[in-house]
């Protein structure tokens, strides 16, 4: 739903950023996972160490996320690495 405005509000050089999120979600639908995802812009990560896709991954119960990752190229770029990256760490524990 959010996919038309974000195309109206950002700049030229920025279309292609609505053009991934509607991949993205594209790829939600088609898995089935459409009634179990939320994009929630207010989700954000380290910008030293993530750039484009951040995440987390909630459970219903727990008042916090148990799962969180990102793309992470530039920590390769920094490291001499000519790829992209993506991870996540699964939080087995809370304390």
């Amino acid at each position: 739903k959010v996919i038309p405005t974000l195309r109206e509000i950002l700049p030229a050089e920025a279309a292609c950023l609505a053009d991934r999120l509607e991949k993205i979600t594209s790829c939600v639908v088609k898995e089935g996972f459409d009634g179990h995802v939320n994009i929630d812009f207010s989700v954000t990560g380290n910008a030293k160490y993530y750039n484009g896709l951040v995440f987390k991954g909630f459970v219903a119960g727990l008042p916090t996320g148990i799962l969180s990752g990102g793309q992470y190229d530039k920590l390769l770029q920094k490291m001499d690495r000519a790829s992209s990256g993506i991870g996540f760490a699964i939080l087995l524990r809370r304390h």
